[in-house]
């Protein structure tokens, strides 16, 4: 059984959407980034270690760490993330720790109750937690996140990307955290975008035609090092239907972290990987298919595609890196490959996530959302369930799509109607649809 500890800045870095520039709170160096897609990233890579359930064996009570770095939840928060860890497998969340302690270096590591042992507002939330919890334990069991697309992690390419880091840090040094700035900016680009992902580890990849029926879209942040079965796994993948998203130099290198003489999957890709080259600063980059803002750059490298049948569909907008696309695409089979020549800021990243998504995600029917809202789901044998989150001061008002029931209260709400939504509040729905999902099968990319 999986057991994971999950810690995160609370407060204003819960917000979402979030900022970078205002990502000013701090924290323990060992603590997810701010943002609420940290969290639901380090819940989707729990799942993953077994794709099975897993246990929280220890979260946030009130402060975490340090006396500088004292940030206790704001009233809702605590509820907010338990059922987030619940509705994305979590069959266990177990509160660090029981009182503040006296003494020793977590002397203000915040329990569930402080230095006077008397319960107080923390208390009082967690207890309703498992209040609910309880109620709702019937509809809780077996729970199977929805997922839209993967994430492929590899621990060989981490590994190698802290040896020889790819991205410099703020000093101009080899970057040793290169691996996870790459990963998180792509999971981070989907999970604003609306996408519930699945992470898998490329040595647990499953059959081909079971993984383009369960995740049409395939991304691929920074699968540096790999063997040559992965890299057939790969093309093969594609050639099944499935779109496959390249980043960093994919199968750049085997697994003694040698790079091929022949770049892997350039022919499903349909470029040559000519060249790179490392950027100093940031480099605009220009589409005519993707909905790029005026602000979109490219950052840390630049790939140099030369064109094999491949389609640019962006470009940099430099005299020297101009002549080569950014990113490129290819039908492979019946599916397609992208090559993605940089690390995508946020603009790029958002651009992506909308052309890659077409209608098929899971929560497409609820329409355009506030930007402060989230909605995943998960299924079991009696239906789906969405989680519904506000994360924000102010309250929102949704539209339901479906016909539900309040998970919590019992309430039968209608198709149609109005779902209040107060600040920093989550409500949990039931929709009660058949084991399998008889809609309309969605198209496996543009």
């Amino acid at each position: 059984m999986v057991g994971v500890n999950i810690y995160l800045p609370m407060q204003d870095a819960l917000r979402h959407p979030l900022n970078n520039s205002e990502s000013q709170w701090g924290k323990p160096f060992w603590a997810g980034a701010p943002g609420v897609w940290s969290l639901f990233r380090q819940l989707d890579v729990s799942r993953a270690i077994r794709q099975q359930e897993f246990l929280v064996t220890e979260t946030h009570a009130m402060s975490i760490g340090e006396q500088h770095v004292n940030y206790p939840p704001f009233p809702g928060q605590l509820r907010q993330v338990a059922w987030s860890m619940i509705g994305r497998g979590a069959r266990m969340v177990e509160y660090w720790q029981w009182h503040t302690p006296d003494s020793g270096h977590e002397t203000y590591w915040g329990g569930i109750l402080g230095h006077s042992r008397t319960p107080g507002r923390v208390y009082a939330e967690i207890a309703a937690i498992g209040r609910e919890l309880g109620g709702a334990a019937a509809e809780l069991d077996g729970l199977r996140p929805d997922t839209d697309a993967a994430l492929v992690h590899s621990v060989d390419s981490k590994w190698a990307l802290e040896f020889a880091p790819p991205l410099p840090d703020h000093r101009g040094e080899g970057d040793r955290s290169s691996y996870e700035r790459i990963f998180d900016a792509y999971y981070r680009a989907l999970f604003d975008g609306g996408w519930q992902l699945d992470v898998v580890f490329d040595d647990d990849l499953p059959e081909v035609q079971t993984a383009v029926d369960r995740w049409p879209v395939l991304v691929l942040p920074a699968v540096y090092v790999a063997d040559d079965d992965q890299v057939s796994w790969y093309a093969d993948y594609a050639a099944a239907g499935g779109h496959l998203v390249l980043g960093y130099h994919p199968g750049y290198a085997d697994l003694e972290a040698r790079p091929r003489i022949e770049p892997a999957l350039q022919k499903a890709a349909g470029v040559a990987f000519a060249e790179f080259s490392t950027i100093a600063g940031t480099i605009p980059i220009r589409s005519d298919v993707l909905s790029l803002s005026q602000s979109a750059t490219a950052r840390g490298w630049a790939d140099a595609f030369e064109l094999d049948g491949a389609q640019s569909i962006a470009t940099y907008d430099h005299p020297h890196l101009g002549r080569w696309p950014a990113i490129t695409t290819h039908p492979h089979g019946a599916g397609r490959v992208t090559c993605v020549g940089t690390l995508p800021d946020e603009a790029v990243g958002a651009a992506l996530a909308e052309w890659l998504s077409g209608d098929r995600l899971v929560a497409t029917i609820w329409g355009s959302l506030p930007s402060s809202v989230t909605i995943t789901s998960a299924r079991s044998d009696r239906g789906r369930l969405w989680f519904c989150h506000n994360w924000a001061w102010h309250g929102v008002q949704l539209i339901l799509p479906v016909a539900v029931v309040d998970l919590l209260s019992g309430a039968a709400l209608a198709a149609g109607s109005a779902l209040v939504l107060a600040p920093w509040d989550i409500r949990v729905l039931v929709e009660r649809i058949p084991t399998r999902d008889a809609r309309p099968a969605k198209e496996n990319g543009p």
